[in-house]
């Protein structure tokens, strides 16, 4: 014996399928919000005070990158990183220099030291954990450093994936945006 089986309708199911109202209902629901959605983003690209600072131009590095007196392997190492993966982003050559004092106008400084007490006065990071890092911007320098023996090599890690959308799926496969221009917003994290 073969019996039909009849199902209920649930909740405006029919066989499955959303009912055509239904469908004209969600599809109203998601234009209305996509439309906040973008709204609410540009309303907070255009906010005062979002000054951006410019790493590249068209392919041509617009700053340099600073290692400071006593950096740490990792922080080299950091620095390195950073500059190949900018490279990888932009084409540009990002030049690495190590110094002691007065850094260049534009410059990502890597790691503790005195350019970073002397750029960034309200940042102590003496009292940074081993793996606790800063990203943070002000007066044309941006400063990506931790403490020692990991929170630099974190900071720049952190940077490039969640500012630059770098992502790193295995050891041995990385996605590097293609943007030969490339500025980042006011920073503090």
């Amino acid at each position: 014996m073969n019996r039909a089986v009849e199902y209920p309708k649930r909740h405006g199911l029919h066989y499955g399928c959303f009912s055509p109202a239904r469908c004209a209902s969600l599809r109203s629901s998601l234009r209305d919000g996509v439309r906040l959605l973008v709204a609410v983003c540009l309303a907070a690209m255009c906010q005062p005070g979002q000054a951006a600072m410019e790493l590249a131009s068209a392919g041509v590095a617009r700053c340099v990158i600073v290692t400071q007196a006593g950096a740490t392997p990792a922080e080299c190492y950091a620095a390195d990183e950073l500059a190949a993966a900018l490279n990888r982003i932009t084409g540009a050559t990002f030049e690495i220099q190590q110094l002691s004092a007065n850094p260049p106008g534009s410059s990502i400084v890597i790691g503790p030291g005195p350019i970073a007490a002397s750029s960034f006065p309200g940042v102590d990071l003496s009292q940074f954990g081993g793996e606790e890092f800063i990203i943070r911007s002000a007066g044309g320098r941006l400063l990506l450093a931790g403490g020692r023996p990991r929170g630099t090599l974190y900071a720049v890690y952190r940077f490039l994936e969640d500012y630059l959308g770098v992502r790193w799926y295995t050891p041995w496969f990385a996605q590097y945006p293609a943007r030969p221009s490339l500025a980042v917003p006011a920073l503090d994290a």
